[in-house]
């Protein structure tokens, strides 16, 4: 379990995504508030399959998966801090893409928050 979430941090400090770059099978890094993950997407007879896996440093992975149709989304948050609004990345199926609203950045994973 251990080597998993060591492969996993390996590709989400390599590999951030960009809506543009998410294609079917390639996936891509993700961070909602302090966990950080990767994201990917296989293409079903009923929809795209999308399966993000996230994760705080040390603690123990959490996956979710949801089958998106044209138009459909789904959002993943964490809470805020009392007064702090909630960190959310939606994702989203429109035109035969899969969209991530809040790609992080490359430089957002060089550095601590």
């Amino acid at each position: 379990m251990r080597h998993l979430t060591f492969v996993a941090a390996a590709i989400c400090l390599s590999n951030p995504v960009l809506a543009s770059d998410l294609t079917a099978v390639r996936g891509g890094s993700i961070r909602v508030g302090t966990y950080t993950g990767v994201v990917y997407y296989t293409e079903a007879a009923d929809g795209y399959r999308v399966v993000a896996t996230v994760s705080v440093e040390g603690g123990a992975p959490l996956r979710f998966v949801a089958t998106l149709g044209e138009g459909q989304q789904v959002t993943i948050s964490t809470p805020g801090k009392p007064g702090e609004a909630d960190r959310e990345l939606m994702i989203s199926r429109d035109a035969g893409k899969l969209i991530l609203s809040d790609p992080i950045p490359e430089t957002a994973l060089a550095t601590p928050q």
